[in-house]
């Protein structure tokens, strides 16, 4: 999702991570992993930075981890919107 949707505040709810949360654009800089029990299964999510809409070549080193690390799920991705449009982005 955008920057400042709440990816980070959500994974910190669900699992056992500990990702830094603030009011602003950007604060999370590299991936985080967490990881959460449910049915006897664990499960692992991974919190990226913030996705911008840019040509591949144009992406940094930490946008690159971030869609290598979506490359290789093999289950769920969770595309987060803030629908109050308040990050700064439109839908």
């Amino acid at each position: 999702g955008y920057p400042n949707v709440g990816k980070s505040s959500f994974i910190n709810k669900i699992s056992r991570a500990d990702v830094e949360v603030q009011n602003y654009a950007f604060t999370t800089k590299s991936l985080f992993v967490g990881h959460f029990d449910f049915h006897y299964h664990r499960w692992q999510v991974i919190d990226t930075p913030g996705i911008l809409d840019h040509p591949l070549e144009d992406r940094n080193t930490i946008e690159m981890q971030a869609i290598t690390a979506l490359a290789h799920l093999n289950a769920c991705v969770l595309f987060f919107i803030d629908i109050s449009e308040s990050c700064g982005y439109t839908i």
